[in-house]
């Protein structure tokens, strides 16, 4: 993430899931470009910066997704349930945690939100062609209707980016 005009410094921008892996070395690289970092997680990322502002709290709690919001002139929302096995096993869990909890982080949003999809949206098999959505596990649910609610966001003021990673990995 190297920004050769500087474009964070000084800014203030959130980071929902500050404490997994992309959370941690996004965070990590949004200091090194000057932005005051505020983490929000319910686990504890375990860094010390004078930038860097830790808020304890869950997805799911809409004042405390308000608070952290406050003053942000960014927000990266990666805090979500990532498992697709674990959306089996509990749909409804996963529903809040992706779908219901990006609309709290768009509801207290004053400013660009970044949100963290996923590729789980496609078939397996494609041909080079722009595959089409589909929707085979509640995963892919959760995290398609938190994309419309961020396209709807997008209607009224919030602007939005939605980025749909694939297989993310390494060490944390």
């Amino acid at each position: 993430m190297e920004q050769k005009d500087n474009a964070y410094k000084g800014k203030t921008v959130l980071v929902t899931g500050c404490s997994v892996l992309l959370g941690s070395q996004l965070f990590t690289d949004l200091l090194k470009q000057g932005a005051h970092v505020r983490g929000f997680s319910r686990s504890n990322p375990l860094i010390k910066h004078p930038h860097f502002e830790w808020i304890q709290g869950d997805i799911l709690d809409a004042q405390a997704v308000e608070q952290a919001a406050k003053q942000a002139s960014l927000i990266f929302h990666l805090a979500a349930q990532p498992s697709v096995y674990d959306s089996l096993q509990d749909p409804a869990n996963d529903y809040a945690q992706n779908a219901i909890g990006t609309l709290n982080v768009l509801k207290a949003a004053s400013a660009h939100v970044v949100f963290s999809s996923s590729i789980a949206l496609y078939p397996k098999k494609s041909n080079n062609k722009e595959p089409d959505i589909q929707l085979q596990h509640p995963y892919a649910i959760s995290k398609y209707s938190a994309e419309l609610f961020c396209r709807v966001f997008s209607k009224f003021g919030i602007s939005t980016t939605i980025l749909r990673f694939g297989y993310i990995y390494g060490l944390h």
